[in-house]
């Protein structure tokens, strides 16, 4: 794209790079690149899909703290995003379908499930649902907490946090130190990505492929057909 402008930031020690391009006038975000860390990828995807603003720093957007600098700003990137936009493509669930569900009293991600079927396919969405259903909440008045999920009482940083300090390996192991059941497809996913920046283990090795969603697990995209592309 004519006139485009590249911002990136790596970070040798923990294996982490992250790009992302934008249009000349730094108003729209026309691509990124999330290697070692993809937190930001559900953001950044429906920014770019909805062709939402750009912050006036858009180096933000994959610099550390931006999480931390968005919800002190009041707002975070599911706020922004329009009632009509794409949460769950696999069954084409939009915003504005899974807030009427917790209007109408699906309070968890189990509940919006099942009321919508959004997550429920290849589960890459699941993290974008919760993001919904957090925000959603708290403009009805409701206290949430910051916790990855039921499974997890910590945030996805401190869970970075404990896996780097105790240098722990596996998701058997961090869930029985720091958490409880069984994991789900919101912790699983994040704990493999965690362990992989930290450790650099292969991530579809035996005790780390049961981790993954189904499209990292196939490395394919699952179709509504169930086939896969």
């Amino acid at each position: 794209t004519p006139g485009a402008l590249s911002y990136f930031y790596a970070d040798e020690h923990a294996l982490v790079y992250k790009k992302i391009v934008v249009n000349a006038d730094k108003t729209k975000l026309l691509g990124a690149v999330l290697v070692g860390d993809a937190k930001e990828y559900n953001d950044l995807l429906q920014m770019m899909l909805n062709g939402l603003a750009l912050p006036e720093v858009p180096e933000s957007l994959i610099m550390p703290g931006f999480e931390q600098s968005a919800a002190k700003s009041g707002g975070s990137g599911v706020d922004l995003l329009p009632d009509s936009a794409t949460i769950c493509s696999c069954n084409n669930v939009s915003k504005a379908d899974i807030c009427q569900a917790i209007s109408d009293g699906s309070t968890s991600l189990g509940a919006l499930k099942k009321c919508t079927k959004a997550a429920t396919a290849c589960g890459g969405c699941a993290p974008l649902v919760t993001q919904v259903l957090k925000s959603e909440l708290q403009r009805q008045g409701v206290t949430v907490n910051n916790h990855i999920c039921e499974h997890f009482p910590y945030s996805r940083q401190e869970l970075y946090h404990l896996v780097r300090v105790n240098e722990i390996k596996t998701f058997d192991d961090l869930i029985h130190q720091h958490g409880h059941g069984l994991g789900c497809d919101i912790c699983k996913p994040a704990a493999a990505n965690i362990l992989a920046s930290c450790w650099n283990d292969f991530v579809l090795k035996p005790s780390h492929a049961g981790l993954q969603d189904s499209n990292d697990y196939y490395l394919g995209n699952i179709q509504k057909d169930g086939s896969y592309s």
